[in-house]
């Protein structure tokens, strides 16, 4: 599904899971009224269900996604940061898998956790998303952590009592990492728990020889905006973030 300039990627894991045809679009600059043209007979000829629409925070016209029909879920914040050669040593940390989390966890923990993450997420943002799909998804993605299918495991911060407080997910690419979601029990929010846990991981990349790490946040999201810049994250780029509905529920 494409033309000379633009095409829509088929993603075959959301459209499985979500039982629709997904596709994704991306465009980094503002466009003529040609292009507009080429692109709307793109998009309503791809028969897919939803599109998901990733555009340059200075994208123009946005009037054209609005009259087609595409509701801004979204607006995310692109950050990089570079871990010092001198990072902290953040001592022992458990992280766990498939092969060793009914040592330290029950899933059903994790779940819920996860379940709390999943209502700040982009899709929590789109009212068609039914909320129980909403929940199976981050529980999915726990699961997919777990098994390594999506990822490399979960570092987690239990108490002293061996109750668990935290986890963040990850994955460790060719030459840098992503967290891709972090979430504390509400009764230890505002303690560091996230802070610490986030610290882990960058010592846990550190000791692999990544020096780098991406990752994005929602700008809904006040937390993440805090949260990031004390790590030493920077901003590299913000996109809006567009869902297409092309199919009628």
């Amino acid at each position: 599904m494409k033309n000379e300039k633009y095409k829509i990627e088929f993603l075959g894991w959301d459209s499985n899971f979500f039982g629709l045809k997904i596709g994704k679009i991306e465009f980094n600059k503002s466009l003529g009224v040609k292009e507009l043209n080429n692109l709307k007979d793109l998009i309503f000829q791809s028969n897919l269900d939803l599109i998901y629409i990733f555009t340059d925070i200075s994208f123009k016209p946005l009037s054209f996604l609005y009259k087609i029909g595409a509701e801004l879920i979204d607006i995310q914040l692109n950050y990089k940061l570079h871990i010092p050669f001198d990072m902290e040593d953040m001592g022992n940390y458990i992280i766990v898998d498939e092969s060793n989390v009914n040592k330290y966890v029950k899933k059903e923990e994790l779940y819920k956790i996860s379940e709390q993450i999943a209502l700040t997420s982009r899709f929590s943002f789109d009212s068609r998303i039914k909320h129980e799909k909403l929940l199976e998804l981050y529980r999915l993605i726990v699961d997919n952590s777990l098994n390594k299918t999506f990822g490399d495991g979960l570092i987690i911060d239990l108490n002293d009592d061996r109750k668990l407080r935290g986890f963040i997910t990850f994955k460790t690419m060719y030459n840098y990492g992503r967290p891709f979601i972090i979430g504390v029990d509400p009764k230890y929010k505002g303690k560091g728990i996230g802070l610490k846990i986030y610290k882990q991981l960058l010592h846990y990349w550190h000791l692999k020889n990544i020096r780098e790490v991406r990752t994005v946040a929602s700008l809904k999201s006040i937390v993440a905006l805090n949260f990031h810049p004390k790590l030493g994250f920077k901003v590299v780029k913000v996109n809006n973030v567009f869902h297409l509905w092309l199919k009628k529920l």
